[in-house]
């Protein structure tokens, strides 16, 4: 993820590994070019650091932090998206004989299906949440991103069976926290993907 604070005492924090789950459909319209879509269920990990400042802002000053909640110095979140992929993928001719090449470009149009915080009672962004906006979510109904990857496709015999294997990177186009509350604050996800599966 990355992080870029206007006004609240916050910078991004580690990356995450996570998963990526679901159909792709590649459609030709030419022998080497193809219209790549599907539907992905996908869990990003988003992680702030936290700074004793934070703490000190007028929301705490107003309303401290009960016996139940502990002061933190990070806050971490698994975010559900169904991504939709809208893409254009481009083959080479074969490095290898039934191995083609190919490059992938586009974007996806993120949905937001949930959001978990992880360790509610420690976690900084819920515990402002639960000052300025009691029970909304941290983040908005979803984002786009860029695309961009590369990669092989092996064919399994005769037919269109294929083995592919590729890597991704995502880049956010739109910060994904909700507005309002959380204007002060702007996240935007990066991703890079390990893309390998079966092409019937």
């Amino acid at each position: 993820t990355g992080v870029q604070t206007c006004a609240l005492p916050i910078s991004d924090g580690a990356a995450k590994i996570n998963m990526t789950v679901g159909p792709v459909a590649d459609f030709y319209f030419a022998q080497k070019y193809a219209f790549s879509t599907g539907l992905w269920y996908t869990v990003k990990g988003v992680s702030y650091n936290i700074y004793n400042s934070f703490y000190e802002t007028n929301v705490f000053v107003e309303k401290p932090l009960t016996k139940d909640e502990i002061k933190s110095n990070a806050a971490e979140f698994n975010l559900q998206y169904l991504q939709i992929p809208l893409t254009l993928k481009i083959f080479s001719d074969q490095v290898k004989p039934g191995m083609p090449f190919y490059i992938q470009f586009g974007g996806t149009l993120d949905i937001n299906l949930a959001e978990k915080p992880i360790n509610s009672v420690k976690n900084a962004l819920v515990q402002y949440r639960d000052r300025v906006a009691p029970n909304s979510g941290v983040f908005g109904f979803g984002e786009a991103n860029l695309l961009l990857g590369a990669g092989f496709e092996k064919k399994l015999g005769s037919g269109n069976d294929a083995f592919f294997f590729g890597l991704q990177y995502q880049r956010g186009l739109s910060e994904i926290n909700r507005g309002g509350s959380f204007a002060d604050m702007i996240t935007k996800t990066n991703q890079l993907v390990i893309d390998f599966g079966l092409k019937f």
